[in-house]
């Protein structure tokens, strides 16, 4: 039985190998950033596998490029069914955690080292009876401080990991000062938001697919069907920008992280009441960074949310952004954006009519958002040898 496994093509070249634990496979930002990193390893010849907790819509494309397991899949074996089905569903999870061990012997077997993705991933290596050598690395959104971690699983991932690469300042000195992790144990690599593009390989953006006329304006948002990241404040300001600006050839486009047509339902009946169906366009959000720049403004409507990750990539594309002053996406976003009163529909249209139409205004927008971003974030072409290198190093 070889559960959660898939066939792995055969690596190219180099005797690189590392073995790469993360959560799951859903369209996200974490998720993303692993693709485009296995995409690179792939072109170079790095030898590696991928260990998951879930599945997720990105799963068959990161089985085309390696070895991927899930801790999902365990519950789908014929045997673990059969035991839930008599009553013996303890039995089950411990033949699971069995093999949960099993994999980690065999990774820390077959791979040198291993590259943790993100806190939670990390309670994996509890699973880790023989040692494997890892380095556990933090995205720009997520701190050490993870809730969702106990101390008890705190504690297990500070003795099992060699080493940690973080996203800025005071998450290192969270963990030098407030763990006594050896400050030669934690590096920084502030951002961790730079776009990885494979070897030859050129991004799909989205927004330039539409086919939109070359006169166009576009005006980008992206979000969920979750009621702080919903669609549904974006219809009317597009609504609204429409009545202001009624020569512009005005397109409007929802970056979506969910494609289900079941939960779209809503925002495809208030855009056929508002009368924007031939001005508005629902297209999958991929490297929202890539998509961004291909419009000429950015509408944030969310509710109460931070929009952290979001508003760094907004940074780096540089693109001229009006947000509603939630609370936490202005403060996030600072002067790089305008912010307007909370869910204020017309003040947000009025916002955005100005910045389409002065281009003054809004370069000197964009200027400031390349200055904020150069503070905080580094676009590096290099990030997935230098990931290599440094975790090697830090196991040295």
């Amino acid at each position: 039985m070889n559960a959660g496994a898939n066939d792995a093509p055969a690596p190219t070249r180099s005797s690189e190998r590392i073995f790469l634990i993360a959560m799951d496979a859903e369209r996200g930002a974490e998720t993303l950033f692993l693709l485009r990193l296995l995409r690179w390893m792939r072109e170079a010849g790095v030898q590696m596998e991928v260990l998951l907790w879930r599945r997720g819509p990105l799963l068959e494309e990161m089985r085309e490029l390696c070895t991927v397991r899930v801790v999902d899949d365990l519950s789908d074996w014929w045997v673990d069914r059969f035991l839930r089905a008599v009553g013996l569903g303890v039995v089950g999870k411990r033949i699971k955690g069995q093999r949960m061990r099993w994999w980690m012997r065999r990774a820390a077997h077959q791979f040198p080292r291993a590259l943790v993705l993100g806190v939670p991933a990390a309670r994996a290596l509890r699973y880790a009876t023989k040692p494997l050598p890892a380095v556990l690395q933090l995205p720009a959104e997520e701190r050490p401080w993870d809730e969702r971690v106990t101390p008890e699983e705190w504690a297990m991932i500070l003795g099992r990991c060699a080493g940690f690469i973080v996203p800025d300042d005071s998450a290192r000195s969270w963990l030098v000062a407030g763990q006594g992790v050896d400050a030669e144990r934690v590096r920084v690599q502030r951002g961790f938001l730079p776009a990885i593009p494979a070897p030859g390989e050129s991004e799909v953006k989205g927004v330039e697919e539409l086919g939109l006329p070359e006169d166009a304006l576009v005006v980008c948002g992206t979000g969920t069907d979750a009621w702080w990241r919903a669609p549904e404040p974006f219809v009317p300001v597009a609504w609204e920008l429409c009545r202001r600006l009624p020569d512009a050839n005005l397109h409007f486009v929802w970056l979506c992280h969910d494609m289900d047509e079941d939960a779209l339902w809503p925002l495809r009946h208030d855009i056929a009441n508002a009368g924007l169906q031939d001005r508005f366009h629902i297209v999958p959000a991929t490297v929202l960074m890539d998509q961004f720049e291909a419009s000429d403004l950015v509408l944030l409507t969310g509710r109460p949310d931070t929009f952290r990750l979001i508003s760094a990539e907004l940074r780096l594309s540089a693109r001229p952004v009006v947000c509603f002053a939630n609370g936490l996406t202005e403060v996030e976003l600072g002067d790089a954006a305008v912010s307007v009163p909370y869910l204020d529909i017309e003040a947000a249209a009025d916002a955005a009519a100005h910045l389409l139409s002065d281009p003054d205004a809004a370069r000197e927008l964009m200027a400031r958002a390349v200055e904020q971003a150069g503070r905080t974030h580094e676009l590096a072409t290099d990030l997935p040898r230098w990931l290599l290198d440094s975790t090697a190093e830090l196991l040295a």
